[in-house]
């Protein structure tokens, strides 16, 4: 069950953290999801899982949009690399990632 994994609590408790106003936090909290997430145990679909939520986190929350790009793209590659992969989830997560990249773009000149 998905609620009993590290990277997902810790995820939550990233986000619960920033719901009380501690980004550095929140911030440290969401680096280290990612790196629970990464645990080679795990299926394929949680790192990717985890790696959306972290854009959509930076994107949204920090603005920092290089940090979300790159989770974007690395959540994209992963869930286009794997024959379950939903299409239409593909193709969500793509839209996000072009939209990020042009926040990135404009932010950057």
């Amino acid at each position: 069950m998905r609620g009993n994994l590290t990277w997902h609590n810790t995820e939550l408790a990233a986000r619960e953290a920033n719901g009380r106003g501690e980004r550095e936090l929140a911030i440290r909290l969401m680096a280290q999801s990612i790196d629970e997430a990464r645990n080679p145990s795990l299926p394929w679909h949680e790192l990717q899982s985890a790696l959306a939520g972290s854009a959509l986190f930076h994107e949204y929350v920090t603005r920092d949009y290089a940090l979300a790009f790159r989770h974007y793209r690395e959540s994209y590659a992963i869930l286009c690399s794997n024959i379950g992969a939903d299409s239409r989830e593909s193709l969500s997560l793509a839209e996000c990632m072009a939209d990020c990249e042009k926040k990135l773009n404009d932010a950057t000149g």
